[in-house]
């Protein structure tokens, strides 16, 4: 236990849940998530928030389901002209955060579009043998939401352009 009644244990799982739910890995955030609050149901977190509270919480919130192209990938096509993020359910067309900036932002060459209630472009121009990195939300910025209004999870992408189109 930490000084302020956090278990280290369950509170290291909840982390590491998170990340995976960020990462897009939900069968493994799922399996630690349902450890915890079988395992823990009074764990709480620095603030005194039951962790089983906030387990319930983050499950209702939007998260990505497929990007393309995706997390982890080393060898995308520097043709393609768009990212395609999808989530889970209807989102709010009146915001949305791409975040991140420099040169491993990729070029965007228009206004992101939604093709439907779950699924947003974003026009982009990429380079061959090139390192992107962008994510949708983060701490700071929160702008894709559910029609509900809950804030999307945090999804980050990596991806490698190969050196042929």
């Amino acid at each position: 236990y930490y000084g302020d009644g956090v278990q280290v244990g369950p509170y290291a799982k909840f982390h590491l849940a998170h990340l995976y739910a960020a990462r897009g890995k939900f069968e493994e955030s799922q399996t630690l998530f349902g450890e915890i609050v079988e395992a823990h149901p009074e764990a709480i977190s620095p603030s005194s928030k039951l962790l089983s509270t906030m387990i319930r919480e983050l499950a209702k919130r939007p998260k990505v389901v497929s990007a393309t192209p995706d997390h982890g990938e080393r060898t995308v096509s520097p043709a393609i002209e768009e990212i395609r993020i999808v989530f889970d359910r209807p989102m709010s067309p009146n915001g949305h955060s791409f975040v991140g900036g420099g040169v491993t932002f990729p070029k965007v060459t228009g206004k992101p579009r939604w093709l439907n209630e779950n699924t947003i472009v974003l026009p982009v121009e990429l380079k061959h043998s090139t390192e992107y990195s962008l994510s949708i939300n983060s701490n700071r910025f929160k702008n894709f939401r559910s029609k509900q209004g809950l804030q999307a999870v945090s999804y980050p992408i990596k991806f490698k352009t190969s050196s042929t189109p």
